[in-house]
């Protein structure tokens, strides 16, 4: 048995009630889990409906059973669904960072877990931090977005050109791109109030289509 924090990033339902998720744990990286006999109420576990909703961190201990990884007990520890509840801006926000985090899943770590959490704290500017976002992870692979030549579709893992929507992919407008290469070069360190707002106005068109859809 092993017992970690983690964090919810998506979850489905299986055939038999159980419940499915995705959880990217602090040491572990990122799991395929299952609550067995969620949905039914019933069974080893009491499972609390709230505490598995994406986003949320949780105290989790688990054991492989055959081919699956079950919980054997859990201890809800930040409800960070709150959040995303509060502002559909917020919500949007927060589900990139976990569809990023999964595309990502070989190069998790706890360094990435820490800057998870200090992303969902956010409040507001959210398509400046999710381009600061996206400068991070590719610092954080040991990449530059100063090789970056041409906006488009990039893929994450290594600032290369992709086909549409491919496993790390995200779309970098031309306006996006200019602004990750001013963030990366420190031009962009601290912005005030007045230049998030520009910034997000700057953005507002360039990224709408990929951002809210």
């Amino acid at each position: 048995m092993k017992a970690d924090d983690c964090i919810v990033l998506k979850r489905f339902v299986i055939a038999d009630a159980s419940l499915g998720f995705y959880c990217f744990f602090r040491n572990y990286g990122i799991k395929s889990l299952i609550a067995k006999d969620f949905y039914l109420r019933k069974g080893e576990i009491s499972f609390s409906l709230e505490a598995f909703e994406p986003f949320n961190m949780l105290f989790l201990s688990f054991e492989q059973r055959n081919n699956t990884l079950n919980v054997i007990s859990y201890v809800k520890k930040k409800l960070f669904y709150k959040y995303a509840l509060s502002n559909f801006h917020r919500f949007i926000f927060m589900s990139e960072l976990n569809r990023t985090i999964l595309k990502l899943q070989k190069y998790t770590d706890e360094e990435l877990f820490n800057r998870l959490i200090e992303y969902y704290e956010i409040t507001n500017h959210f398509r400046f931090y999710l381009l600061r976002f996206y400068v991070e992870i590719s610092l954080h692979l040991g990449l530059s977005v100063e090789s970056l030549s041409a906006h488009g579709w990039i893929d994450l893992a290594s600032l290369k050109p992709c086909s549409y929507r491919g496993k790390n992919c995200v779309y970098i407008s031309p306006a996006a791109l200019l602004l990750l290469k001013d963030i990366e070069r420190g031009k962009i360190i601290n912005p005030s109030a007045e230049e998030l707002n520009l910034h997000d106005q700057y953005l507002k068109s360039h990224l709408q289509k990929n951002f809210y859809n």
